[in-house]
């Protein structure tokens, strides 16, 4: 469904000496819903607008989810079911238009699945051989990374090629529970490892060889959520026994621990589960002790932390997302105790997409943002609950005049050695679960929090989501 153009100015500075004010629109393309439930959600947006999630289906047992690849123009290709179970959900894409998640099986188990541009699937490898499989994020070349339940109960951290066949990947903690989150264009991924008192963030090889990621906060209990082409990573490190308090992080590819400033001086700091080729991302810092306010964050390679504008006035804003430009994506809370979705550019100013979807959006969030520019969002519409995508109209290198490259490079924090890779290309990383807001979001967007439920409660028992952050149950 497309919706009449959005238009608005963008002041975008092309170099420090020189300054360009541009007339863009945005055509707002709300992703069909082929389940006729009114509910559909997308999980991640590739590099050519081509959008992954699924659509809510009414099914003779009751509810169910088809796994959906979507055009540019919103139109939906429904993903084949490979478990037979009426269930299956789509996680991440690439730029090839392939997507991986997984499917409910009818012995009540599942099966993590790659599926090809045309809906076909492909079942991969159960390396735990239990029937309890999920695929979290794939790369450029079709690999892909999340888990396979285990005899013992835990969890083994996979690798898939993309015939399907797996690799566990090494148990850094040695308590036989593992997860991958992200997968870079190399085979690299990031998550964590369970050790006998808490976690390890790990990076992986694509050999499946772990290396543990330093643990910044001291507490023994870290996780790492994004990682890039050239294996910078980032998460968080809880710095309290209590977990409740923690250190956003950067880490170099040796493992070295950067800890993100902390701009709102609570000691509580948390990335969006995102980082650029460039070493830079976002988050939230809270701002008081209850977490319950808190400033969107962009964050240099050297830690240094930028606030962006907070256009709800409530004093909490979040940023999800970041493009190899700079620019991102999140919410700010409203007046209404909604949300309004949100663009930040790299200096922190903000422009309220919310309000530019009109009044028969509410409660939006914007997750998913490429290099061309194209958002990917989702809010209350029309009687049901939607994905959206704002595509600029005519404008698709909009962004590309925002920042100069020298701006960013100067800070760059790869070591002389990794260019040559980041030479080589860089893929855009699955925006899976970003949507999922802390503390805050339960006491002002319950109402968005309990509709993500409805798709987690179907899960796999041992499921804890792809690169979102509910391992960590105290701060979701």
């Amino acid at each position: 469904m497309r919706i009449h153009p959005i238009a608005f100015c963008l002041g975008v500075s092309v170099t420090p000496s020189f300054a360009l004010t541009a007339q863009a629109g945005y055509d707002v393309t709300v992703l069909q819903n082929v389940g006729g439930q009114g509910f559909n959600i997308a999980a991640g947006i590739n590099a050519f607008g081509q959008t992954a999630g699924s659509s809510q289906t009414a099914t003779a047992a009751g509810t169910g989810w088809d796994a959906v690849l979507w055009s540019p123009l919103g139109k939906a290709t429904v993903l084949q079911d490979a478990g037979g179970g009426g269930w299956s959900l789509a996680n991440a894409i690439n730029n090839a238009g392939w997507s991986v998640g997984y499917s409910l099986t009818t012995s009540g188990g599942s099966d993590a699945v790659l599926w090809s541009p045309l809906g076909k699937a492909t079942v991969l490898q159960d390396a735990g051989r239990q029937g309890n499989s999920f695929a979290s994020a794939i790369n450029a070349a079709g690999q892909s990374v999340g888990y396979s339940g285990t005899a013992s109960g835990g969890l083994d951290a996979v690798l898939w090629s993309r015939s399907g066949k797996a690799t566990v990947l090494q148990d850094a903690g040695g308590q036989g529970s593992s997860q991958p989150y992200a997968i870079n264009a190399f085979g690299q991924s990031v998550g964590y490892s369970s050790t006998p008192t808490g976690s390890d963030a790990v990076l992986w090889l694509r050999s499946g060889k772990a290396t543990v990621l330093q643990d910044a906060g001291g507490q023994g209990n870290s996780a790492a959520y994004a990682i890039n082409a050239s294996g910078w990573s980032v998460g968080d490190s809880y710095t309290n026994a209590a977990q409740t308090l923690s250190d956003a992080v950067l880490w170099s590819p040796s493992g070295k621990a950067t800890v993100l400033q902390d701009v709102g001086g609570q000691g509580a700091s948390f990335v969006g589960g995102s980082i650029n080729a460039f070493g830079w991302s976002v988050g939230v810092s809270y701002t008081n002790a209850a977490q319950t306010l808190g400033d969107a964050v962009l964050w240099s390679p050297s830690g240094k932390a930028t606030v962006l504008q907070d256009v709800g006035g409530q004093g909490f804003s979040q940023s999800l997302t970041i493009n190899d430009l700079g620019w991102s994506v999140g919410s700010s809370l409203t007046t209404s105790g909604g949300s309004d979705a949100v663009l930040w550019s790299p200096s922190g100013k903000a422009t309220d997409l919310g309000a530019l979807l009109g009044p028969g959006w509410s409660d939006t969030n914007a997750y998913g943002l490429n290099d061309s520019g194209d958002i990917l969002g989702d809010g209350f519409y029309n009687g049901g609950f939607y994905s959206f995508v704002l595509t600029p109209d005519g404008v698709h290198s909009w962004a590309l005049a925002s920042v100069s490259a020298a701006s960013f490079s100067k800070s760059a924090v790869p070591e002389p050695s990794t260019w040559a890779m980041m030479a080589l290309g860089f893929v855009g990383l699955g925006l899976v679960g970003h949507r999922q807001s802390r503390k805050v979001s339960e006491s002002k967007c319950g109402e968005r929090r309990e509709l993500s439920a409805v798709v987690g409660a179907r899960r796999p028992s041992s499921t804890h989501g792809a690169g979102n952050r509910a391992r960590r149950t105290a701060h979701v």
